[in-house]
């Protein structure tokens, strides 16, 4: 919507994404339970307020993004993954669920606000799940072809290992054509070998 907007000046589809934001922040004023119900359900409006903010410069949006990142920070394990409870209807369990979407969207959080102490929680988790070989074997929760945090930590700490450490993982996705889908899993990984021109090498 806000694409299309930005392309055409259409206020109408302007207007239908703030209707959208706002019913965002009430999903996450009035049912806590469910729009903290796993990763996914709450990282996924983080990056819609973001794109918000970006149109409006309005702080309400980076108000509710940080709500978020506050009920992450008090329940990260020492390891720097999500532990919290999850409502099933088969009763209560420890666990989390599609940590990758959260963490995204706050490395776009801190992006936009570069806020010390949101790297530092990011750093945390990233140094673990960093390596994409690991994440399959460990079955932790981060999409097993997902490269994004590889770069992530990269472009946080500028250490070459965070990439380079996957390198023999990114050739082994090229050969099998796998894991390109859904591409923003992908890209900024293999943009950034492209700028050293390590892709073509790979292929």
């Amino acid at each position: 919507l806000l694409a299309v907007y930005g392309v055409t000046g259409d206020t109408d589809l302007r207007d239908a994404a703030l209707s959208v934001g706002e019913n965002m922040l009430r999903w996450q004023k009035q049912s806590p339970d469910i729009f903290y119900h796993d990763s996914r359900e709450c990282g996924w409006p983080v990056l819609a307020w973001l794109r918000l903010h970006e149109f409006t410069g309005e702080a309400r949006w980076l108000d509710a993004c940080r709500e978020v990142f506050a009920f992450y920070r008090d329940r990260i394990k020492r390891d720097g993954t999500l532990l919290y409870e999850l409502p099933t209807g088969m009763g209560l369990f420890r666990m989390g669920y599609v940590d990758c979407i959260a963490w995204r969207a706050m490395f776009f959080y801190w992006e936009r606000t570069k806020d010390r102490e949101v790297k530092e929680v990011l750093l945390a988790a990233l140094e673990k799940v960093y390596k994409a070989s690991y994440r399959v074997l460990a079955g932790n929760g981060w999409g097993a072809y997902d490269l994004f945090p590889a770069w992530a930590a990269y472009a946080l700490t500028g250490q070459d290992r965070c990439l380079e450490d996957n390198y023999d993982f990114a050739k082994i996705l090229l050969k099998r054509n796998e894991g390109m889908q859904p591409l923003i899993d992908v890209m900024y990984f293999f943009h950034e070998l492209d700028r050293r021109g390590v892709l073509e090498k790979m292929q």
